[in-house]
């Protein structure tokens, strides 16, 4: 498998020398060989590439299991068309077929939203004389749901239910997160309690689901209510289900359960993510808690979790309209010196946002602290900041930089700014 992965990953398109390649280091060529080869997410092309020229070989015959593995790669390709013409191919050939190829394609017609098309895709599997399982009901449940139809969603659950079929967590989570999401709790819990009673146990993202329902119609409360329900009954939350109650709790100024809810994060070791930390810092930022905010930029950096952009930002409009000229060039020069790679900054970029907010107090302290750092001033930000010491009369000052300006002129191993 090795081999022929390899030969395929350095060739731009399938064609006679990828074939060479593979007939001289691979010449006993199987189904089970292609079928691993295929579900290694290769490129599309070079899948049905492969899947072609392997049927030409001597005695090669395609299985059930090589053209579903196909039908996979080029579902995530959208290549429906292509599919459907696999399908009939193996009902033509007499290749055994199950619900697996029609479930993948359901499944690639709810993740683009085209429900019609996935309730045709299920209906198929009657017509080409196979029996609906369970996997086909829930892919068509999701489908539904993906499409925000929670009336056929309902009644395609029902169906189900009338065919025989037992639903298992997926079915019952899938239609809870599509009743959630439409805002219909209530009904939601309804179909909680009927899980329940057919002895089937809430998971995470059932749990999750409900949070961020409850949430989604302004019943908070009741989704921290929710987490207390679901760690009590053994089910540990992950980053979603936190980040979904950070960011209401956020948003309300709730700050005291925010912290709350990071101390409980760590006890039950679910590290916060770059989102987590995110929520809370923007948050915080915007209730004008900076002390705190800037305590968990530090928090953040500490934990090996470097500021996005977002946050950057954030830490930008602080500096520039709230903090102390000394206190936010260093806060600033420490987050760039833990994070070196952090995305989007630049010192240009940060005075010419001092100098929008008329902080060219802040514009002195960054420029003479770049300069001590070997970086080549910026013309425009130059000619300001010289403008704005003429403005205030400081013209010793003003001598004094065209002095250091000068000189780093001259030197040729400064490195520039950008």
């Amino acid at each position: 498998m090795e081999k022929i992965c390899s030969i395929i990953n350095k060739e731009q398109a399938w064609g006679p020398s990828v074939e060479r390649s593979i007939s001289s280091r691979v010449p006993n060529i199987h189904p089970r060989l292609v079928f691993r080869v295929l579900k290694q997410e290769i490129d599309p092309k070079m899948a049905c590439g492969l899947f072609y020229w392997a049927s030409k070989r001597p005695k090669f015959v395609h299985n059930q299991f090589t053209y579903c593995a196909l039908i996979e790669v080029l579902a995530k390709d959208k290549d429906f068309d292509h599919i459907w013409k696999l399908i009939n191919e193996m009902y033509e050939c007499n290749i055994e077929l199950s619900c697996v190829p029609f479930t993948t394609l359901i499944n690639g017609y709810a993740n683009i939203g085209l429900f019609h098309d996935a309730k045709n895709a299920f209906d198929a599997i009657s017509r080409f004389k196979i029996e609906p399982n369970l996997y086909a009901y829930n892919a068509l449940l999701n489908a539904y749901v993906m499409s925000c139809k929670i009336s056929e969603a309902l009644e395609s659950f029902y169906s189900m239910c009338n065919a025989g079929f037992t639903p298992d967590v997926v079915t019952y989570t899938t239609l809870i997160n599509g009743l959630c999401r439409a805002g219909e709790c209530e009904k939601a819990f309804e179909v909680l309690d009927d899980m329940r009673k057919n002895g089937c146990e809430p998971n995470k993202l059932t749990y999750t689901s409900f949070i961020q329902g409850l949430i989604l119609v302004n019943k908070g409360s009741d989704a921290i209510t929710m987490l207390g329900t679901m760690l009590k009954n053994g089910c540990f939350p992950d980053t979603v289900t936190y980040n979904s109650l950070l960011e209401w709790c956020s948003r309300i100024g709730k700050f005291d359960k925010v912290m709350e809810l990071l101390e409980q994060m760590d006890s039950i070791q679910c590290k916060p993510n770059a989102l987590t930390y995110g929520i809370v810092i923007n948050g915080l930022f915007e209730a004008r808690r900076f002390e705190l905010a800037l305590s968990m930029v530090k928090k953040m950096i500490g934990n090996q979790c470097n500021p996005n952009t977002q946050i950057y930002n954030a830490l930008n409009t602080w500096l520039c309209m709230e903090a102390t000229s000394e206190e936010g060039i260093e806060f600033m020069d420490w987050v760039v010196e833990k994070c070196q790679d952090l995305s989007g900054f630049s010192y240009v970029i940060l005075m010419e946002n001092m100098l929008k907010s008329q902080r060219a107090d802040l514009v002195h302290t960054t420029f003479m602290r770049m300069l001590a750092k070997g970086y080549r001033p910026d013309k425009s930000i130059c000619t300001a900041l010289i403008n704005w010491l003429c403005r205030q009369g400081r013209t010793d000052e003003v001598l004094k930089l065209l002095e250091i300006l000068s000189e780093t002129q001259k030197e040729s191993n400064i490195a520039s700014v950008y």
